[in-house]
C-alpha cells in the first residue's frame, strides 16, 4: 500500500469499506503521516515560487501539490514528495545558484557536474540532460527541470507555450502557477510511460484527470496524443469506462497498456526498488526497463533520443576527466541536437 501510495484515496472511506480494524488503523496512520508531510512539501513550494518570483524569474511548479489542487484535492493530501520546478533553459543556472544560495545543494554524486559558469561544460549539460535534483536539510527536494521530458517535443510544447496557457494554484502560494488541465493530462501521460506506469497512484491520477476534465475533451486527447492514448486504456484496469475513451488506438497501444498493467502490479519498475537490486538482478530490472522505454516511445525521434542517451552518458561529456574524452566538441553539440530535437 505504501509503495502504490494511495493512501489518500482510502483513508477516508476505511469504514464504509468495512476494513478490518488493524488494517484500517494502520492505513489512517499513514494517511496521517502523508497529510503532515504534504503540509510541509505545500509550504516548500511556496517558498520556492517566491524566491523565484521576487528574483523575477518566470517558472511554472508541476505534478505533485499543485495537480491535487488542479484535480480538485487539498493540496497536502498528495504527501511527500519532490517540488518539480519548471523553467527556461537559459535561466537553469541561475535558478540553481539562488536555490543554492537559500539553503539546497547538489547532491554527493553531481560533485563532478559542472558549475553554471563552467562555459561549454555547463551548457552541453543543459543541451544534454533535462533535470537536476538538489537536496535542502530542511525542506522538500527541489527537482530543477529546464525540459519536462528528454525530448521535450514529445510533450508537443515548450516552456513559453506552457507558461501563457498557465493557470494560478492560490491554494498552494500567491505565486504558484501550473500546467493548464491540457498539458497536465499530456505531461502525465508522458511521465507515467517514463516510469513504466510503476505504481497505482500514476493511474489514480489518470481517471481524476478524466474526472475534470470530462469525457469528450479526454476522448479528442487520445486521439492526438498516443501517451494520452496509452494511459487512458492502462487506466481502465481500475475504471473500465474509460476504455471507450480511447477508441481510436491501435493495436500496438492497447498491446502496450496490458503490458503496462502488468508493470504496476509486479511492482517490479519504482526507481526506489530498482535502486535497491543489486548485481544481476539490478542488470535485468534496468534491460526490462529500458525496453520498456524504447518499445512504449510514441514515435521514432523519442526512442532516438533514448537511444544517443543510453548510448551516450552524460558524465561522458561533463566530467573534468571524462572517458570519453575523445569525442570532439562538434560531435557533442551534433548528439545534443538529435536528443532533443
Amino acid at each position: 500500500m505504501n509503495v502504490h501510495r494511495v493512501q489518500p484515496l482510502l483513508g477516508p472511506h476505511l469504514h464504509r469499506l468495512g476494513a478490518p480494524e488493524p488494517f484500517a488503523e494502520r492505513i489512517s496512520t499513514a494517511h496521517r503521516r502523508l497529510l503532515h508531510s504534504g503540509i510541509g512539501v505545500v509550504r516548500d513550494t511556496e517558498v520556492a515560487s517566491r524566491l523565484l518570483r521576487d528574483a523575477g524569474i518566470d517558472h511554472l511548479i508541476v505534478k505533485g501539490v499543485v495537480f491535487a489542487a488542479v484535480v480538485g484535492d487539498l493540496p497536502a493530501l498528495r504527501g511527500a514528495g519532490d517540488i518539480d520546478l519548471w523553467v527556461r533553459p537559459h535561466q537553469a543556472g541561475e535558478v540553481e545558484l539562488l536555490a543554492r544560495a537559500h539553503g539546497w545543494h547538489r547532491r554527493q554524486r553531481a560533485d563532478r557536474l559542472p558549475e553554471p559558469a563552467d562555459t561549454w561544460r555547463w551548457r552541453t549539460m543543459v543541451r544534454w540532460a533535462h533535470e537536476e535534483a538538489l537536496d535542502h536539510p530542511d525542506r522538500a527536494t527541489l527537482d530543477l527541470h529546464w525540459r519536462l521530458a528528454e525530448r521535450q517535443a514529445e510533450l508537443g510544447f515548450d516552456f513559453d507555450e506552457a507558461f501563457e496557457r498557465s493557470v494560478p494554484v492560490p491554494a498552494v502560494g500567491p505565486s504558484v502557477r501550473t500546467l493548464c488541465l491540457d498539458d497536465t493530462f499530456v505531461h502525465i501521460a508522458q511521465h507515467g510511460r517514463k516510469e513504466a506506469w510503476s505504481t497505482l497512484r500514476h493511474l489514480v491520477d489518470v481517471v481524476q484527470l478524466v474526472d475534470t476534465r470530462g469525457p469528450d475533451m479526454t476522448r479528442e486527447l487520445t486521439r492526438a496524443h498516443r501517451n494520452v492514448a496509452l494511459a487512458v486504456l492502462t487506466a481502465s484496469r481500475i475504471a473500465p469506462w474509460l476504455e471507450t475513451l480511447a477508441d481510436s488506438a491501435d493495436s500496438r497501444t492497447r498491446s502496450l497498456a496490458g503490458e503496462a498493467w502488468e508493470n504496476c502490479l509486479s511492482l517490479e519498475y519504482p526507481l526506489n526498488i530498482r535502486s535497491a537490486l543489486t548485481g544481476s538482478d539490478a542488470r535485468r530490472a534496468r534491460l526490462r526497463y529500458e525496453s520498456w522505454l524504447a518499445r512504449s516511445a510514441p514515435d521514432w525521434a523519442t526512442r532516438r533520443a533514448w537511444a544517443v542517451n543510453l548510448a551516450v552518458p552524460l558524465r561522458g561529456l561533463v566530467d573534468p576527466d571524462p572517458p570519453l574524452r575523445a569525442i570532439p566538441r562538434a560531435g557533442i553539440r551534433r548528439l545534443a541536437r538529435l536528443v532533443n530535437r
